[in-house]
């Protein structure tokens, strides 16, 4: 098990590098975790303790198949093997089911690779709980720690001349807080049909592919500071 020193090198694009505190990670609250190559945790905060139900003080050493379903570490390897081959930060929906088969979380993870000596040695990663943690608070958190404003200015460039109308601004501002298309189809009388083709439409406009694409670059872009309903 590695040793790990007080701050953590991380990897925002390729070549592009930074640096996080220990204590920076550890009080935030969302799920932080810190796993190697091979998926084993290294480092986590008291969050992931609570939602992996362990009634241990640590699960350092532990690889996700002892707290998941084999469908939910299938999709958190690939995910992590995605990061560390694109060398950059990314972010997923998540829908983890634990081992128990009844307690199941829908939310969103950001990961980005884990560096020492400027090679990759794992992942960083923070998750946000659907229901329990503010998406839009917590991506600002994730904001006011640098975590995307090495690549801002460069998404900011590209999608300067994106024009949003004032309905697909409101949708914007609901999915960024993690709000489901039938949850925003209630909020602006809309069918959740409609909500679901404003949504397609807004990832043609950023060359997105997913839900969880669409809001990595949307907050990339910087337009999100500037939502109003």
């Amino acid at each position: 098990m590695k040793s790990l020193e007080s701050k953590v090198e991380i990897g925002l694009a390729p070549i592009k590098y930074s640096t996080l505190t220990l204590e920076e990670i550890d009080s935030l609250p969302i799920l932080v975790y810190l796993t190697d190559k091979e998926g084993r945790c290294q480092f986590h905060n008291e969050n992931v303790l609570i939602a992996c139900q362990s009634a241990s003080q640590s699960i350092v050493g532990m690889k996700a198949k002892q707290f998941y379903d084999a469908k939910t570490c299938l999709q958190i390897k690939e995910q992590d093997e995605l990061v560390m081959h694109q060398q950059k930060l990314m972010v997923f929906e998540s829908n983890a089911l634990l081992k128990n088969d009844i307690t199941q979380f829908q939310g969103i993870s950001i990961k980005l690779p884990w560096y020492q000596d400027k090679k990759i040695i794992g992942i960083l990663g923070f998750s946000m709980i659907e229901k329990k943690h503010s998406f839009s608070q917590n991506l600002e958190i994730l904001l006011n720690l640098g975590l995307f404003s090495s690549l801002s200015m460069i998404q900011k460039n590209l999608y300067h001349d994106i024009y949003l109308t004032h309905r697909e601004k409101q949708i914007i501002y609901y999915t960024l807080r993690g709000k489901s298309a039938r949850f925003i189809g209630r909020m602006l009388f809309l069918s959740q049909r409609t909500v679901e083709y404003h949504l397609e439409n807004l990832k043609i406009k950023f060359d997105a592919n997913s839900k969880s694409e669409l809001i990595e670059k949307v907050f990339h872009s910087g337009i999100h500071l500037n939502l109003e309903l």
